[in-house]
């Protein structure tokens, strides 16, 4: 073996530990990428899970409908009073100007 012979072999382990470098450059980046999206992915979760915290069970919702519905048939009694009233402040009217 002589001393050209090991300086070809130097230069091989060179472009191998260079090769190598550069794939675990890669590797490491692409790793990187993930952990990003992984932050990112985390942060998308926490915020659903907010959102999810703040948002009304099935059971608040049903007690809302049935709250809303009997809102709205008072709102049509108090309606069908206000006619009966309305008709008689109308024939107290006539009353009084027919009086005159």
């Amino acid at each position: 073996m002589q001393l050209n012979d090991l300086g070809f072999s130097f230069a091989d382990v060179q472009w191998l530990l260079m090769a190598a470098i550069a794939i675990y450059t890669w590797v490491i980046g692409r790793a990187s990428a993930s952990n990003k999206e992984v932050v990112e992915l985390r942060e998308r979760v926490v915020a659903l899970e907010v959102d999810m915290k703040n948002m009304p069970s099935e059971a608040t919702v049903r007690e809302l409908i049935g709250r809303l519905e009997r809102l709205t048939a008072h709102n049509e009694g108090t309606s069908k009073q206000l006619d009966a009233v309305q008709h008689s402040v109308n024939r107290i009217n006539d009353f009084l100007l027919n009086q005159r």
